[in-house]
C-alpha cells in the first residue's frame, strides 16, 4: 500500500500543528522532512501490521487512509515501545557486563538515555545510540524502536548464554584470550562460545583452561583436511547438543549463537593450516 504526496499532506499539516504547537503551519525543509520521514515510519508499522494479519487470514487488507494509517501505526510505535522498555528493565536486573566498558556504557547507561529521551510523534526512526558493543547477529536494515527490540532480544540471548557458566569461568576465558578485554570493543558471548565448543571437540569438561599443547593438536588434527561447510555442520550440531544438556529451551537461542559458526569453522581451518608454526588457537 502507497501513498501520494497529496494523501500524506494532511496528516503532515496535523503533526506540524503538534510539532509548533498550533503557533505555526510553516516549519523549515529540514524539519519536514524529518516529519514525514517519522509519517512513513508509523505507516509502515500498520502496513507490516496488516500485511502479517493478511497471511494469517486474520482479515482482509483494508484499504485506511494515509491520516487513519498513521495513527494505528503510530500506535503500534508506542506499544513496541513499552514492550522493550519492559524487556529492558527485566534484563536490567541480572544484566553482567563482565568488567567491559563498552558493553556496560551500551546497555546500562546508552539504553537508559534512550528510553528518556526516543520521540514516538517526531522522529519514531531515529534510535539514537550508536550499539557500540557488537552482537553476534548483525541487525537487518532496521532502525527506530525497532532496532532497539532486535537489538535488546539479542543481548537478552546472550545474557541467557553467558549466565549458563559461573562469572569466574567467563571472566577466565576472556582474559585468556583477550588480557585487555575489558577495554576493548568486542562480543563476549563469542569466545566463550568458541571455548565451551573446543573443549566438547576435544571431549574434555567444559571449564578446563588453558588447554594444553597436546589438546592444540589434536584440534588442529580435527580440523585439517576439512570443508569449512562440513565442519560448520559438527559445530552446530555440538552447539544444538550443548543447549539440550543444559535444558535451556530458550526461542531463538540456537539460531543467535549459531550466527557465530561459519567465522568460527574458518578460524580452525586456518589454525589448522598454520600448526604447528601457530602452536596456540586464538578465538
Amino acid at each position: 500500500m502507497s501513498y501520494t504526496l497529496e494523501e500524506l499532506f494532511p496528516v503532515l499539516q496535523m503533526l506540524t500543528q503538534k510539532y509548533t504547537l498550533n503557533e505555526s503551519t510553516s516549519i523549515r525543509r529540514e524539519t519536514a522532512q524529518q516529519l514525514m520521514t517519522a509519517i512513513l515510519y508509523c505507516i509502515e508499522a500498520y502496513e507490516d501490521e496488516d500485511a502479517y494479519a493478511v497471511r494469517s487470514n486474520l482479515r482482509d487488507l483494508r484499504n485506511a487512509d494515509a491520516m487513519k494509517a498513521y495513527k494505528r501505526g503510530r500506535d503500534l510505535v508506542y506499544q513496541k515501545t513499552v514492550a522493550a522498555k519492559n524487556l529492558y528493565e527485566g534484563l536490567l536486573k541480572e544484566f553482567d557486563a563482565y568488567g567491559n566498558q563498552t558493553y556496560y556504557d551500551t546497555i546500562v547507561r546508552g539504553f537508559s538515555a534512550f528510553f528518556n529521551y526516543y520521540d514516538i510523534d517526531f522522529a519514531p526512526q531515529d534510535h539514537i545510540l550508536t550499539l557500540d558493543y557488537p552482537i553476534l547477529r548483525p541487525l537487518p536494515d532496521l532502525s527506530g524502536i525497532n532496532a532497539v527490540q532486535s537489538y535488546l532480544a539479542s543481548v537478552k540471548l546472550e545474557q541467557r548464554f553467558l549466565s549458563r557458566f559461573p562469572r569466574e569461568h567467563v571472566c577466565r576465558v576472556l582474559a585468556h584470550h583477550y588480557p585487555d578485554y575489558d577495554r576493548q570493543v568486542m562480543n563476549l558471548c563469542s569466545p566463550v562460545l568458541r571455548h565451551a565448543l573446543c573443549c566438547m571437540l576435544l571431549l574434555k569438561p567444559l571449564r578446563q583452561i588453558p588447554f594444553t599443547p597436546s589438546e592444540h593438536a589434536a584440534l588442529a588434527a580435527l580440523a585439517r583436511g576439512s570443508e569449512a561447510n562440513e565442519l560448520k555442520a559438527r559445530l552446530e550440531n555440538l552447539l544444538q547438543l550443548f543447549i539440550q544438556q543444559t535444558g535451556d529451551d530458550a526461542p531463538g537461542l540456537f539460531e543467535y549463537l549459531r550466527a557465530d559458526m561459519d567465522d568460527f569453522a574458518v578460524r580452525l581451518i586456518q589454525f589448522s593450516q598454520l600448526y604447528p608454526d601457530c602452536e596456540t588457537f586464538h578465538f
